[in-house]
């Protein structure tokens, strides 16, 4: 599962309510780009296709795609 926040008060409050140590953090460095966190509750290895589904959700909802910025 992977959750996504929509401005920097809903980023912070996952990271700091939803965020678990075997969970990935997901982030472009565009300006305004949301969190990503991918929930990894059993803590083995994150397939590699889980995990870029997961930074292709990152970028399609980040300014990145709007801009048409490769990041």
């Amino acid at each position: 599962m992977v959750i996504g926040g929509r401005n920097a008060q809903q980023n912070e409050a996952l990271v700091k309510r939803y965020m678990d140590k075997h969970d990935l953090f997901m982030h472009s460095e565009l300006h305004g780009a949301a969190v990503c966190i991918l929930k990894n509750p059993s803590g083995l290895p994150v397939p590699s296709l889980s995990l870029m589904e997961a930074a292709t959700f990152e970028m399609c909802h980040s300014p990145c795609w709007e801009a048409k910025v490769l990041a």
